[in-house]
């Protein structure tokens, strides 16, 4: 799907039709702006964050990665200077990269110090000259999925394809009954 069909004051206030999309898609989207495009994909950009759906990207990256027998780069946007962040991530990081290497995906795992996520990502992506980004998006409640802030900038600015995953429905557990 093309991301370039509205205006930019359309996109931050209404939403473009490709945010609108992927949203509602029971299946991964894959977006476009850009007008170049190598052809098969080399390089496959998989950034993390500490959110439990972040993982939930990995199989559809390795499905994706066997198919065009792509390299993995495995990547953290860094803000803080917080230990134990940073120790959670760099945990998460290291379990990631050994998984996908584990299906004999060539793969590695950096930190990538940056203010501000959605721009360190495309910064990252022009570095490494990735051929496509995985991105979550963010389940808001049982009815609703939403494309984050950050995914939302790094999809309507990105030169490079974005493929956006839907979280898999879970039951939620947090209802209790009292009797």
């Amino acid at each position: 799907m093309g991301t370039s069909g509205e205006t930019t004051l359309k996109k931050k206030f209404i939403g473009s039709n490709a945010i609108r999309v992927i949203s509602d898609a029971p299946c991964p989207v894959i977006t476009i702006k850009g007008k170049k495009h190598r052809s098969g994909c080399n390089t496959i950009l998989l950034p993390l964050d500490l959110s439990k759906e972040t993982k939930e990207k990995v199989t559809q990256c390795i499905e994706i990665a066997r198919f065009f027998n792509s390299t993995v780069k495995v990547m953290s946007v860094i803000d803080t200077e917080d230990e134990f962040l940073i120790n959670k991530l760099e945990r998460q990081m290291d379990q990631v990269v050994a998984f996908i290497a584990g299906h004999e995906i060539a793969c590695t795992g950096e930190f990538y110090k940056h203010k501000d996520i959605s721009e360190g990502v495309l910064e990252y992506s022009d570095k490494i000259n990735a051929d496509l980004i995985i991105i979550m998006t963010q389940k808001e409640s049982d009815w609703t999925v939403f494309v984050s802030t950050e995914s939302q900038q790094i999809i309507n600015n990105s030169e490079v394809p974005i493929c956006s995953i839907r979280p898999i429905e879970r039951k939620d557990t947090t209802e209790y009954v009292i009797t």
